[in-house]
């Protein structure tokens, strides 16, 4: 993936029935399969988005849906009662991704565009996803008969159709309002990229209508889905393990300690035993292990690859950590998780597009 890329630069084929949704709901090839030259062309234009320079920008609106989550949490620890924590971080996460890469200030976390969440949940349904593929890999034709006579009454297409709507409604109004955003996010990267009349000459940096379109709405969907995963799966963890989770708390104090004014984005890169703590639950529900920097010198390089590796590796990696970060050190230093009577043990994961607790997590949030 790296020392011999060139051998390595294209991905497997999705599955045949994502392919005809997405033709249903208008969408074309995400960047996750493109083709080499569409990917390399593709990448050239979406990397600058994700600079660290440029993911400062937007610091500011995740300290802001920081707050707001402490607020809720807030409400939580009142009631003293176990609360599915996953959706919760997953809203969350829209918020900063919304802002992020769309510059939309919307308090997804008090209730506004809940259909934009529910869209995102339903598409990463894993039983839907394993039933669909596995329908289309044993029986012959299948993925033809899907494509013709269920593909567009599916709630699967619908939910597509609702992603890409917004995606298209943010797009409409940024022409109207000869939107010009400073902070340079993914969709005005995008959108500067279009090519004129659709057409793609070779070798250049344009994008179609489309691609835009797919390029914008796979990043929501896949970021919204692996980050509040991550986030979910951190705090299970550190619930199961009390021991690691008052170390973590005491690393956070004593970081505020010797650094009093220290914003937040300083003590969530400050703080190392962060990164342990992350590291762990990404090997727990991921192959590979690597745990602190003394244990990673003994370890091939690639036998922990969480966000993959090379220049195919995920594009949204830095805000993704940046994000659980952030938001992992702002609730650390209020409250703590604890099992509650629904937390499930052990906890039932199932793989879709990606991993995820079937049932949800629950688990009860006591205030400090």
């Amino acid at each position: 993936m790296i020392k011999k890329f060139d051998n390595f630069t294209e991905r497997k084929k999705e599955f045949g029935f994502l392919t005809e949704i997405r033709k249903k709901a208008k969408i074309s090839s995400i960047m996750l399969s493109m083709n080499k030259q569409d990917w390399k062309r593709t990448r050239a234009i979406v990397n600058p988005a994700f600079s660290t320079k440029k993911l400062k920008m937007v610091l500011p609106l995740i300290e802001r849906s920081c707050d707001t989550l402490v607020e809720i949490f807030s409400d939580i620890s009142r009631k003293n009662n176990g609360a599915e924590l996953w959706r919760i971080f997953g809203q969350f996460d829209m918020e900063v991704i919304l802002a992020a890469a769309f510059g939309c200030q919307v308090n997804i976390l008090k209730g506004e565009k809940n259909s934009l969440t529910k869209a995102a949940i339903g598409i990463f349904t894993p039983n839907l996803y394993n039933l669909l593929s596995e329908l289309c890999t044993q029986i012959p034709f299948s993925t033809k008969l899907f494509g013709l006579f269920f593909a567009k009454r599916l709630k699967l297409t619908q939910y597509h159709n609702t992603a890409r709507n917004f995606i298209l409604d943010v797009i409409n109004q940024r022409h109207l309002q000869s939107y010009k955003n400073t902070n340079v996010d993914l969709l005005q990267l995008l959108m500067e990229a279009k090519a004129e009349d659709d057409q793609i000459c070779p070798g250049s940096k344009q994008l179609t209508d489309d691609e835009i379109i797919s390029v914008s709405l796979f990043f929501l969907l896949a970021t919204y889905e692996t980050t509040s995963n991550l986030l979910g799966f951190t705090a299970y963890l550190l619930a199961m393990n009390h021991d690691k989770q008052d170390k973590l708390t005491q690393e956070i104090n004593n970081y505020y300690q010797c650094n009093k004014d220290s914003s937040l984005y300083d003590a969530a890169h400050g703080i190392e035993y962060l990164d342990w703590v992350i590291n762990e639950s990404l090997r727990i529900y991921a192959p590979g292990s690597m745990f602190s920097p003394h244990e990673k010198e003994s370890h091939h390089p690639m036998c922990f690859m969480p966000f993959g590796a090379g220049p195919r590796n995920c594009i949204g990696m830095k805000l993704a950590l940046m994000d659980a970060k952030m938001c992992l050190t702002s609730l650390l230093r209020k409250y703590k998780f604890e099992r509650a009577p629904e937390t499930q043990v052990p906890l039932k994961t199932s793989i879709g597009l990606s991993q995820s607790p079937v049932n949800g997590i629950f688990l009860r949030v006591l205030s400090k």
